[in-house]
């Protein structure tokens, strides 16, 4: 999704102009590592510090969770139901539909997955 935006600028030379700049979203993307609020108060936060924080950010980009549901939930939490897995809600807790998971696979590599 982009972003348009349009400037009225006055210019050197005293003419009176627009300009429109169009913002790709992604140029704007949060880095995969920066801060989020509770996302420190994770389960095994130590051991999937990085995973989860790179998870975290690309729910926020991709506007299915905010920084307030993390601080909410205290982050990510460990499945009783399946080995390897972490959920937090994004949205009204527990409803199923919010709810999202973040899947350690044996490679090391993180999934965002929805059931």
């Amino acid at each position: 999704m982009s972003k348009v935006y349009t400037f009225l600028f006055y210019s050197t030379v005293g003419v009176l102009g627009l300009f429109t700049l169009v913002i790709i979203a992604g140029a704007l993307a949060r880095p995969s590592d920066q801060r989020v609020p509770g996302i420190e108060h994770s389960d095994d936060y130590d051991r999937h510090k990085v995973g989860f924080l790179k998870m975290a950010n690309r729910l926020i980009n991709q506007r299915e969770c905010t920084e307030a549901h993390f601080d909410e939930m205290g982050g990510f939490t460990r499945s009783t139901k399946w080995e390897n897995a972490y959920f937090t809600y994004c949205g009204a807790v527990g409803t199923n539909s919010n709810k999202v998971y973040v899947l350690v696979k044996p490679d090391g590599e993180y999934a965002i997955r929805r059931w």
